[in-house]
This record gives C-alpha cells, sequence and structure tokens, in this order.
C-alpha cells in the first residue's frame, strides 16, 4: 500500500473482514451462544445481521442495488464511444451513386465474383464466361487455356500460402504523443516498487499447500494472528485455483481458543477438544479470517475471453479466424483455446471492431439515403425498432455490444487503474461463466461479488485505489499482482543456471536479493554501452 493512512486502517481489527458468506455461519454463531448461556441481546443482534445477510443477497442476486445503475451507466458510456467511432468509420467507406450505397467490401466481394466466374483471354483481354473454350472475340483456344491455367495457379497459391519470410530489423518506435486508452480517466498516481519475498517450495493446488502459503504469507506480512505486530488484515491476489481452495479452508482451517493449535478441518477440532478440553466449552476461531482475498484480473481476464470464445466459436469466431488462416485442425484449436492470450486478444479486438461496423452498417445507409446524421442514440433505437425482432441480430448484439465490449472495458480499466470500469465489467461479464462450464470462476464471481459488497467503507476504497498497478509510472501500462509476480517470476528465472536443477538455497538466494542482482545488470549493461560509445 502507498500511503501510511492505508497502512494505518490495517491496525484496526474491527475492518477485518466478515466473511459471512453462507447462512451456516449465522446458524453456527446462535449455536454457540445457546450452549455458553451468554444474554439474549446477542442472539438478537446475530438474528439482524442473518436476516440483512439474507436481504442483501436477495437484492444482489434481482440485481437491485443502487449501484448498479451506475455500472450499467459507465459500461454504456464506453459502448457509446466505441459505437460512435465505427459509425463514423462506416460512414467514411460508403459511396453513393444514384441511390445505390457501396463500399471497399462491397466493391471486392464483386470483384472476386467476378474472376470467380469470368475467364480473361490472355491474346485479346476480351472477358469470358468460365466455361468457355474459345474466345468469343479471337475465336481462338490458347488464350482461354492459358487463363485457365494461371487461374487455377492462383487458386492453389490461395489454398496453400505457405510460410512467409520475415525481415527483422529495427524496432520502429512510436514517439508520438498518443497514450492507449487516454479517454479513461487514469488514477495512477505514482509508479510502484515491487519487493520480492522468500518462496514457498510447494505447489499451491491442495488445501494443505494453499493453508502452509497462507500461513506463510501471514508471518512475512506481520499478521497479529500469528504474533506479529504490523497489522491485524492484508489483501492477497492469486489465481483461480488458489482461490477456489481458499473457500473451502475459510471455513475448514480453524485454531482452537484455548491452546492456540491450528486445525485443517472441524472433525480433527472435535476429537482434538474430546481429549484435551473435554470438560470445556467448544471454542474455536477461523484460522484465515483476516484477508481480502481478491483475483487476479489477468487470470480473470484470461479465462473470460476463453469462455467468449467457447460460448461463441461457432457462430462466429471459427468462420472469422479461418479467414485469418486459422484453415488446419491444429490452429482452431489453437485459436478456440486461447493458448496465446496475446493472440486471443487481437482476435478479439478483429471481432469486437469488425462486427459492430457490420452492425451499424444498415442503419448508416438508411440515414445517408434519408441525408439524416447518424449518432449511437439513433441506431439503438434503430435496433430496437427494425433488428431486435430477428434472433441472429438480437444474439449477435448481446455478445458485441455486451459480453467483447465489456472484455476491453476490462483490460482498460486495469491498464488504468480505473476501478469504476473494472466493477462494470465484472457485473456485464459474470453470465459468460454460467454459458459453459466454468465451476470455479461461477464460485470466484459470487465470492468476489458478497465480498465487496459486505466490505467496510475504508477497506473498499484502498481496494478501489489499486486496483492495478504501474511499475514503469506509465499511466496506461497498469496490471494486477498476477502478472506483476509473473514478470517477478521470469526475472528470477534468468538467473538461475540453465541446466541445472536449482536447490532450495539457490532460489532463496536469487529472490531475496533479486533487487541487488538486477542493479548490478543494470550497471553492466551501462558500462558496456558507453565502452561501445567510445
Amino acid at each position: 500500500m502507498h500511503s501510511d493512512n492505508q497502512k494505518a486502517i490495517q491496525h484496526d481489527e474491527s475492518l477485518k473482514p466478515k466473511n459471512w458468506f453462507s447462512v451456516k455461519h449465522f446458524d453456527e454463531k446462535l449455536k454457540h451462544i445457546e450452549k455458553s448461556g451468554a444474554i439474549n441481546e446477542e442472539a438478537v443482534k446475530v438474528r439482524e445481521e442473518k436476516e440483512y445477510f439474507i436481504n442483501e443477497v436477495q437484492k444482489i442476486r434481482d440485481s437491485k442495488l443502487p449501484e448498479y445503475e451506475q455500472l450499467e451507466k459507465t459500461h454504456y458510456e464506453q459502448l457509446y464511444f466505441f459505437l460512435s467511432k465505427a459509425i463514423k468509420d462506416v460512414v467514411e467507406e460508403q459511396e453513393l451513386n444514384q441511390n445505390c450505397i457501396t463500399d471497399f467490401i462491397d466493391k471486392e466481394i464483386d470483384k472476386k465474383t467476378r474472376e470467380k466466374e469470368i475467364l480473361v483471354c490472355t491474346i485479346c483481354g476480351q472477358e469470358n464466361a468460365r466455361r468457355k473454350l474459345i474466345c468469343d472475340n479471337c475465336k481462338q483456344k490458347e488464350g482461354i487455356k492459358q487463363a485457365r491455367a494461371k487461374k487455377q495457379q492462383i487458386d492453389e497459391v490461395k489454398r496453400h500460402p505457405g510460410s512467409q519470410e520475415m525481415v527483422l530489423g529495427k524496432e520502429k518506435w512510436d514517439k508520438s504523443e498518443h497514450i492507449r486508452f487516454e479517454h479513461v480517466k487514469t488514477n495512477h498516481k505514482e509508479k510502484t516498487d515491487l519487493v520480492m519475498g522468500k518462496p514457498v517450495f510447494v505447489n499451491p493446488n491442495s488445501n494443505d499447500s494453499v493453508a502452509l502459503v497462507l500461513r506463510q504469507i501471514g508471518i512475512n506480512s506481520g499478521i497479529m494472528k500469528y504474533n506479529g505486530q504490523d497489522r491485524h488484515w492484508t489483501f492477497v491476489c492469486c489465481d483461480g485455483r488458489p482461490h477456489s481452495l481458499y473457500h473451502k479452508i475459510l471455513d475448514e482451517c480453524i485454531i482452537c481458543c484455548y491452546c492456540q493449535n491450528s486445525f485443517m478441518s472441524r472433525k480433527l477440532y472435535r476429537e482434538h477438544h474430546k481429549i484435551n478440553h473435554a470438560n470445556l466449552i467448544p471454542s474455536f476461531a477461523k484460522e484465515f479470517d483476516w484477508l481480502y482475498l481478491r483475483i487476479g484480473l489477468g487470470h480473470y481476464e484470461m479465462n473470460v475471453i476463453k469462455s467468449f470464445f467457447e460460448l461463441n466459436w461457432t457462430p462466429y469466431l471459427e468462420s472469422m479466424c479461418e479467414l485469418l488462416n486459422f484453415t488446419t485442425d491444429n490452429a482452431k484449436t489453437f485459436a478456440k483455446t486461447c493458448k496465446d492470450h496475446h493472440v486471443a486478444w487481437q482476435l478479439l479486438l478483429v471481432f469486437h471492431t469488425t462486427a459492430m461496423k457490420e452492425m451499424v452498417l444498415p442503419f448508416v445507409r438508411k440515414m445517408i439515403l434519408s441525408k439524416e446524421s447518424p449518432t449511437p442514440e439513433t441506431y439503438l433505437t434503430f435496433y430496437k425498432e427494425v433488428l431486435s425482432n430477428n434472433p441472429r441480430w438480437k444474439n449477435l448484439h448481446l455478445q458485441v455490444f455486451r459480453f467483447s465490449q465489456a472484455i476491453i472495458n476490462l483490460r482498460m480499466g486495469v491498464r488504468r487503474n480505473n476501478s469504476d470500469l473494472v466493477h462494470s465489467a465484472k457485473f456485464h461479464l459474470k453470465e459468460l461463466f454460467y454459458g459453459r462450464s466454468h465451476p470455479h470462476y461461477q464460485n470466484i464471481e459470487l465470492f468476489d461479488t458478497l465480498q465487496y459488497h459486505f466490505m467496510p467503507d475504508d477497506v473498499r476504497n484502498v481496494w478501489d485505489t489499486n486496483i492495478s498497478f504501474t511499475v514503469s509510472g506509465h499511466p496506461s501500462k497498469g496490471q494486477d499482482m498476477d502478472f506483476l509476480l509473473e514478470e517477478k517470476n521470469r526475472a528470477v528465472k534468468q538467473f538461475i543456471p540453465s541446466g541445472s536443477i536449482p536447490s532450495d538455497d539457490t532460489w532463496y538466494s536469487v529472490c531475496c536479493n533479486l533487487d541487488y542482482i538486477e542493479s548490478l545488470q543494470a550497471k553492466f549493461f551501462l558500462m558496456a554501452w558507453s565502452q561501445k560509445e567510445k
């Protein structure tokens, strides 16, 4: 966290996460109150909290919370921006000729159709029907024969383009002052300095290993539950699998209030209590109630794009990818499964921009013929009155104007550290995880929504202020902590001897001294460059 004020609120124990995420939590508290013989006022308070929780969850399910209106407004602000650009581009492409409007796509289609149906005699240049054997003009067979052979050769090249040679030269840097996504407000204040901590040598793919990693984070962060002095709570970021496992250990991992021993399940705790504290009333606390868990937005974006591609592959994306030379089965599988996230992102942009232009085309031509000025507002009216009754247009409208637009909004929000845009995007994208089988991210989306809703205002302000971080200081290069950690991991691995199996001590040495090693590397490159200049 950047400021002293943000660090100070971590000393406030009342701001620890409540983790109410089930009615079972309140039922257990009431049961404990009854056993301990506590006063009725405490039971009344728990019942009020339970009723409040149920009512708020119902509002979330019905999307009736006041803030949801703002999320819709934020989404449509960006949609109007992209829609205005699409309308402007389509208007500039149109040519009006005697009440007939065409563009370069129409001309290209007409050209390809003519090339397919017509043979041009190589002797006299006369156009002939595709099935002709003798030219109508020069009455020669040879010209038609040569034209047909040439056409077959061209078609063969198009079917099998082969590899293309690329010449790698000096990279051309864009020296303009243009900043990507500059129409979106940026909340980056300064560049973020990252510190590499000690590694934990486990794969966080089981309850025990995730619990071990979280305990180590708690100890290193100075959490007071682990006898630290720095803070009562903190934020922890991870990707999908550890996040899903945390949902289980949050409820199961408990600490005995009498001896402070930790247990991975309630069954183990009950056995322990029966043996060691049989004469006392059971009393325990959740071990991992000190952290606010956030899903890494980099991995969230990757999975939401995979969901989008899986949902739209058959109706739209497969045909589009074939036009982009993803023609073999392996190439199509590569595109559909989003093996390369950067390629998948570019394919998504192609789909979004071209589909949006295709959708506004009939509207723009209608406006041109009626000599009216097309706007996003009039397009949406045109869609509701004319196009929405067509199921195909209705589905395309949903995929482009809601889902692909929200994915782009998510990227822009992360890059610019704009929490309003990120929350709006996640609100509009949550349905994608239910379009196909994505159980992990269905649970993550639900957990994330409830945690954020019941979060204290002071904590929510810190959360929103640090939705992403920029290590370079560039206002449009923000990343969430999951991708920043991956960059650090790559930096660590370049200092590990290749071809070797590094020991734990080697990993410790590199991780704990990474900043020093990188500073030495930078100085060495500077000295080498200076010598080269001389």
